[in-house]
């Protein structure tokens, strides 16, 4: 195995604030949806404003030390919601690809434990990895109902090929634990929701 490909320092800085940046303005406005308009987008700023300082005195240095930066996937997700705020028009996820995600988390935590005969992490240090996701995502961009997902892959495995952010490994940039967590709890409350019609 030659050795990985890492983002560039710089650019990991930058794409530490503005993911955490884009991630906290998402999830204030979600947690807030019952609050005033006006005092929501006005919550929303100011978490933007404080993911944006830098050093030890910002909320992001003190983020990071914990859970390091988002991944892309967990970016693009944030920017959809963010976009149905501000469009009024929310675009569903479907139910097969939250359960991807949830599915792909687990395996990735599995694999963490040292519980697969394989190892998987690994892999996504490589460039067949890469290959395969931009492929898939392609195929998705074939299916009506896929389509605007698949596209969303194509720009996730892009950003990766051309910054490497968050970590090198692609694995970070499709996946991460809370977002792996956001999917299992969205198939499970659509899941419930059906059982109990």
């Amino acid at each position: 195995m030659t050795a990985p490909l890492l983002p560039n320092l710089t650019l990991h800085l930058w794409g530490q604030h503005l993911g955490w940046a884009v991630v906290l303005a998402a999830l204030v406005g979600c947690l807030l949806q019952r609050t005033r308009v006006p005092v929501r987008r006005a919550l929303m700023a100011l978490a933007t404003c404080a993911a944006l300082v830098p050093g030890p005195h910002g909320l992001v240095y003190w983020l990071a030390l914990a859970y390091q930066i988002p991944s892309l996937a967990s970016i693009a997700v944030a920017l959809w919601w963010l976009r149905g705020e501000v469009t009024g028009k929310r675009l569903a996820i479907p139910t097969a690809l939250w359960l991807g995600i949830a599915a792909m988390g687990g395996v990735l935590l599995l694999d963490t434990l040292a519980l697969l005969p394989w190892p998987i992490y690994s892999v996504g240090f490589e460039t067949q990895a890469l290959t395969v996701w931009l492929v898939v995502s392609a195929l998705l961009c074939l299916c009506p109902g896929l389509r605007t997902w698949g596209w969303a892959g194509v720009l996730i495995g892009l950003v990766f090929a051309v910054t490497r952010l968050p970590t090198g490994n692609l694995w970070d940039a499709v996946s991460d634990p809370w977002l792996s967590l956001l999917a299992l709890a969205v198939v499970l409350r659509r899941v419930g929701r059906r059982n109990t019609v």
